[in-house]
């Protein structure tokens, strides 16, 4: 029987690293993308094992949002233009606080009147900190995307990196498209039978109907990977959706690994080797 993961990785990222939740900063793992991948086959491999005594990974496709200049300068624009705003709300909260300290007596409301004054000013810069972070942070995302994307094409044989440009919407950097492309590879490889077997590292609800569609008139068998509590007050963290879960042939449930499976794809964060798989 013929496999093909399909990995969404905006959404296995965000599964995996509900692994993390709880645990200490020293404990904290750093997830390797072939280890994960390798493991999840196996485990598929195990659970079909009654049905087929020799399954073949046969290509693995990774979709994701790819930075882009366009939208790296649109980040830069946004976020400088609040960092403007705010240098000159700044300057004015000093400008009356210099007007403050020259008025005589009136002690205590000046006291009142200055500490409400850096109070706003604490504001202001606090937000003007968090443009700074936020182009810093997707300049370095950027970069850690190209390592890994490298990695993947030299490293990882029959992986396929399936992408989208980011765009940016009200200065903030977001995948558009990358869904439909998943969707439609999906289809369309079950249609000219490129695989019996589907491994999909996602829990988002729009599959449902792909999934239902290659099941029923195609015959694949689906399997689905993501993070589901089932302890009500931590039902936040799930990512992936109660219809989905019953569209599938079988769930492979990341809150369900043991300390023991998580070890098998990933390293502690302070590990000197964790560049080589680094999850963006």
């Amino acid at each position: 029987m013929k496999c093909i993961i399909f990995d969404d990785k905006e959404n296995s990222d965000r599964s995996l690293n509900r692994l993390n939740k709880g645990r200490q900063a020293d404990t904290q793992r750093f997830w390797k993308i072939k280890l994960f991948h390798d493991f999840i086959f196996q485990k598929v491999g195990f659970l079909l094992k009654k049905q087929c005594t020799n399954l073949e990974l046969v290509k693995t496709m990774i979709y994701t949002g790819e930075y882009n200049v366009k939208a790296l300068n649109n980040v830069k624009r946004s976020c400088g233009s609040k960092i403007k705003e705010m240098n000159e709300l700044i300057a004015k909260e000093d400008a009356l606080l210099n007007k403050v300290t020259k008025i005589s007596g009136h002690e205590e409301l000046k006291e009142e009147v200055v500490k409400h004054v850096n109070s706003i000013k604490q504001i202001f810069q606090n937000i003007k900190d968090s443009n700074i972070r936020a182009i810093e942070q997707q300049s370095k995302n950027a970069e850690g995307q190209k390592d890994f994307f490298d990695y993947i094409k030299n490293e990882i044989p029959f992986t396929e990196l399936r992408t989208t440009l980011l765009v940016t919407r009200q200065g903030l950097i977001q995948q558009k498209g990358v869904d439909a492309k998943f969707s439609t590879d999906l289809i369309l490889l079950a249609q000219s039978n490129a695989f019996d077997v589907a491994i999909l590292l996602s829990g988002d609800a729009d599959l449902r109907e792909s999934i239902h569609l290659i099941r029923e008139r195609y015959g694949k068998l689906v399997f689905l990977v993501a993070y589901y509590s089932p302890v009500p007050e931590k039902k936040s963290y799930n990512t992936i959706s109660d219809d989905l879960l019953y569209e599938c042939d079988y769930f492979i449930n990341l809150h369900d690994f043991s300390d023991g499976d998580i070890a098998k794809i990933s390293v502690l964060k302070e590990s000197k080797y964790i560049k080589e798989s680094q999850i963006i």
